[in-house]
């Protein structure tokens, strides 16, 4: 736009600009096209600082949400992993708990009848076993399943992000030129 008017003021002096009076006219119309090129270089240099510094600004948005999102990914790490840490504790103290216990009833029933108690006992601690072995297989595959549908909403949060900013990029780029 800027150029084309420039081409009109120039044309224009051409035509304002008479043979006949080589004086004044010629030496105005240098005067004229020499301001005008110091201020399109000007406009040029401006143009490009202007687009040097939106690359810049954008290339450190986008450093920042991936950090953001790598701060995000690690902080939700370190909270699955202290409440497995947590629940292992936990079942742990419950398998201490029930085994104190299942060696007290031994104790007192061994007194009153051995062979019924010690069948009895198996039995229990087949139970438990199976209970506490089924309820940390259920435990882990939550986890697990936590997890992972954890590391496919962020996989999908940065496809978005990065689909976003090249739209950006490209619109910028295209209103640019």
């Amino acid at each position: 736009m800027f150029a084309k008017k420039l081409q009109g003021v120039k044309i224009q002096t051409q035509n304002n600009f008479s043979f006949g009076e080589l004086g004044r006219k010629s030496l105005k119309t240098k005067r004229a096209i020499t301001v005008i090129r110091y201020w399109l270089k000007i406009i040029q240099l401006e143009y490009h600082q202007y687009e040097k510094c939106i690359y810049g600004h954008i290339i450190i948005i986008i450093i920042n949400i991936i950090i953001i999102i790598i701060i995000i990914n690690i902080i939700i790490i370190i909270i699955i992993i202290i409440i497995i840490i947590i629940i292992i504790i936990i079942i742990i103290i419950i398998i201490i708990i029930i085994i104190i216990i299942i060696i007290i009833i031994i104790i007192i029933i061994i007194i009153i009848i051995i062979i019924i108690i010690i069948i009895i006992i198996i039995i229990i601690i087949i139970i438990i076993i199976i209970i506490i072995t089924t309820i940390i297989i259920i435990i882990i595959i939550i986890i697990i399943i936590i997890v992972t549908i954890i590391i496919i909403i962020s996989i999908i949060i940065i496809i978005i992000i990065i689909i976003i900013i090249i739209v950006t990029i490209i619109i910028i780029i295209n209103w640019l030129k």
